[in-house]
């Protein structure tokens, strides 16, 4: 794995300030998604965020959660492709 792991910090639902790593890019059906985890090496819970464009800024991205039953699906296809698409960072 990567020692320079990118993060990101957001707040969660109550309000706490929360950094996750990001494992891994994956596009699925057309959409680009995120894939992160509390540790560096994504073996504690994982997350999915879609990532959209800030319109006028070439530098950032924005990071949108999805429905539980979206992120279940992009999981499953991230996990069955082997996961090791850090390459693509």
């Amino acid at each position: 794995m990567d020692e320079n792991k990118d993060f990101i910090t957001m707040e969660d639902d109550s309000g706490a300030t929360v950094s996750l790593y990001i494992i891994g890019y994956f596009s699925y059906e057309g959409t680009e998604y995120a894939i992160l985890s509390e540790d560096e090496e994504g073996l504690a819970e994982r997350y999915v965020m879609m990532i959209r464009a800030i319109p006028g800024d070439d530098e950032n991205e924005e990071f949108i959660p999805v429905e539980d039953a979206l992120a279940e699906e992009v999981l499953a296809a991230y996990e069955s492709c082997g996961e090791e698409t850090d390459d693509d960072l």
